[in-house]
């Protein structure tokens, strides 16, 4: 399996939990993933939940989902390209209450 830093060292460069999508399974995450309880080999219908039928159908594109992170939902952005699906957190539960 693919780490973050061999195929995907720009993953820590994001501000929010960034992780890697390829067949339906995560291949790659930032260490802020870690506090959301999202690791590698995770199955990504666990995490999409009701969504994962619309994160299926949709062949390229960006996607505005809801990821259940450690049980609790944060709205997401899901880029979907040609080998790899990108899915960043845009909030979280904890954040929203400090703003």
């Amino acid at each position: 399996m693919e780490t973050v830093n061999a195929t995907f060292p720009w993953l820590e460069l994001l501000d929010h939990p960034a992780f890697c999508v390829k067949d339906d399974v995560v291949v790659a995450a930032n260490s802020r993933c870690a506090s959301h309880s999202i690791s590698l080999g995770a199955d990504v219908r666990e995490l999409l939940k009701e969504h994962f039928d619309t994160y299926k159908t949709t062949e390229s594109g960006h996607l505005y989902l809801t990821v259940c992170a450690g049980g609790i939902p944060c709205d997401a952005t899901v880029t979907k390209a040609a080998e790899y699906d990108i899915v960043t957190l845009c909030s979280t539960p904890e954040e929203d209450r400090l703003n």
